[in-house]
């Protein structure tokens, strides 16, 4: 449940059936059997764990849904049963599915039952459920006798033990397509509604961040408010990793600085790639008069090459070309280049040198650059549309800004959007499937 911990702790974590020694783990209910007993017959805290998970739903929601692992996957099999026979999540609205990793049922044939969950199960569970269950856990039985509890549950099975495992084509294809189900239950009445998930952890896991269900989301908001969470429709979007790319910062900047300057950049959009950012070769040559560099930013200041006032002769321009080599050798490999001002000049210039054979030659081929230079008060525009005449269908953003790295209005970001799908595409090799 994010970061929020429930009331009573508990000494161990496993990760895959076995058992490893933690610092510190939280429990939702404190199972009797786990510390008095071996029948898991008697539970104790169980009241006070429902009223916790009310809680917290109310202040955070509201949920569409659950997801736990073992323990919290015991409890959100439970709850839509319960909040239907009037005993638990009355102040919240209707659980409308789960999602059950490494599960068991309360009143089956190994646990017990606390006495306000005698009748989670009275009746078949109407509400939508992935289930996913492995070979070598110690609750595959249990997690099989569930199923007979819920109407029409989705199924995955894994090899390994009692872990989240990482999930093969078929496990991933069952997955998007109980995604695809629910977003059609959740937009019914309301198409602009998006999924909010609670996750149950249980002591034998890491948080909720563990949980490794690379689905890709794209939030989409008007007005500053975000309006909808949209779920990829395409399976290779939602499993690919993100695009990687090398930062070249501005002329007697930083690449500290040039992160800093694409924080105006919304959260989400930033988060679909993999940014680095790297500082140029050499120091700031000179002050930065007329730039206003040195007044706007703490030192210590670089620049990638050197030219003088007509900009027809350069300096170090070979210098930096194997200084960027030597960095994409070094923490490669990245799938594309991002610059700002002198950087873009850098970025725009690479993939060519490139194909010529003259530059980059030991690293792989640049697949897309994001050149950030030309805005409506830009001196530098002029220089931005002409190079727009040497790239083959470029998508553009135009900004009514100056010499900078400039805020996105909507139609930016969704053209940004737009953009990194593209390339995430090209980016994208099917054989990682294989390997997930």
């Amino acid at each position: 449940m994010g970061s929020e911990r429930v009331p009573k702790s508990f000494g161990n974590s496993s990760s895959d059936g076995g058992r490893r020694q933690c610092s510190e783990n939280w429990t939702w209910s404190s199972l009797m059997g786990l510390i008095r007993a071996k029948d898991f017959q008697e539970y104790y805290n169980f009241e006070e764990c429902l009223a916790h998970i009310e809680d917290y739903m109310i202040k955070h929601g509201p949920f569409d849904g659950l997801m736990g692992f073992s323990q919290g996957a015991i409890i959100s099999a439970a709850l839509p049963g319960m909040q239907l026979d009037g005993v638990a999540l009355t102040k919240v609205p209707k659980i409308k599915y789960v999602i059950i990793l490494s599960g068991g049922k309360f009143g089956g044939s190994v646990f017990g039952s606390p006495k306000l969950a005698v009748n989670a199960f009275s009746s078949p569970v109407k509400c939508s459920s992935l289930h996913i269950i492995g070979e070598e856990d110690f609750l595959k039985e249990p997690g099989i006798e569930l199923l007979e509890s819920f109407v029409d549950p989705f199924v995955i099975h894994h090899p390994k033990g009692h872990t989240i495992a990482r999930l093969d084509e078929k496990g991933l294809k069952t997955m998007l397509s109980f995604i695809e189900k629910i977003d059609k239950i959740n937009n019914v009445n309301r198409p602009t509604r998006h999924h909010k998930l609670e996750g149950l952890n249980w002591c034998f896991s890491a948080r909720l961040s563990s949980f490794e269900l690379q689905i890709s989301f794209l939030i989409v908001s008007k007005l500053g408010s975000y309006q909808q969470l949209h779920i990829e429709k395409k399976m290779d979007q939602q499993l690919a990793r993100k695009p990687r790319v090398l930062c070249f910062h501005g002329f007697r900047t930083s690449g500290k600085i040039f992160e800093e300057q694409t924080q105006v950049w919304p959260e989400f959009v930033r988060e679909k790639m993999d940014l680095v950012f790297i500082n140029a070769p050499f120091p700031a040559d000179g002050g930065s008069k007329g730039l206003g560099a040195e007044e706007l930013f703490d030192p210590p200041l670089y620049e990638w090459f050197q030219a003088n006032k007509d900009f027809s002769e350069y300096r170090n321009f070979d210098e930096c070309i194997a200084f960027v080599e030597d960095r994409m050798t070094r923490i490669g490999p990245f799938d594309g280049l991002m610059g700002f001002s002198q950087g873009a000049f850098l970025s725009a210039a690479l993939p060519g040198m490139q194909a010529e054979g003259v530059a980059l030659t030991s690293v792989p081929k640049i697949k897309f650059v994001i050149v950030i230079s030309g805005g409506e008060k830009d001196r530098a525009k002029p220089n931005g549309t002409e190079l727009l005449d040497s790239f083959v269908d470029p998508l553009v953003i135009h900004h009514p800004e100056g010499h900078v790295v400039p805020k996105l209005d909507e139609k930016g970001w969704e053209t940004m959007i737009k953009f990194i799908d593209k390339i995430q595409d090209i980016v994208y090799c099917r054989k990682e499937i294989s390997r997930l």
